[in-house]
């Protein structure tokens, strides 16, 4: 039995239901030099105050601990990872760990 294969569309740039997620050229760009031109492989950065976005290329664990106060993120308040919804941030004071697990990323919101 042959082993399974992924399926793969092509009409995503036809189909209107999929379009918003289409990135334009320069976005594009930016996106592919971000990830892949970074020496690092663990990047980490703010959306304002409603989350954080963490992307970890290496083959590891990444740990951070975070200045909140300086990255003006709200206290007492819990940020929830839309990937996996059981991974949550606790800002209960000015340190908090950051974790991120190998080849992975996290998207935390503030609930």
């Amino acid at each position: 039995m042959p082993a399974a294969q992924p399926a793969i569309t092509h009409d995503i740039p036809t189909n209107d239901g999929f379009r918003y997620q289409i990135l334009n050229q320069t976005d594009e760009r930016l996106a592919y030099a971000y990830l892949l031109g970074s020496g690092d492989c663990f990047v980490l950065f703010k959306r304002g105050k409603q989350g954080l976005v963490g992307i970890n290329k290496c083959d590891y664990e990444q740990e951070y601990w975070l200045d909140t106060a300086k990255f003006e993120l709200d206290w007492y308040r819990t940020y929830r990872d839309v990937l996996e919804q059981a991974a949550t941030l606790n800002v209960q004071s000015q340190w908090v760990r950051v974790a991120i697990p190998a080849r992975s990323a996290r998207l935390w919101l503030q609930e």
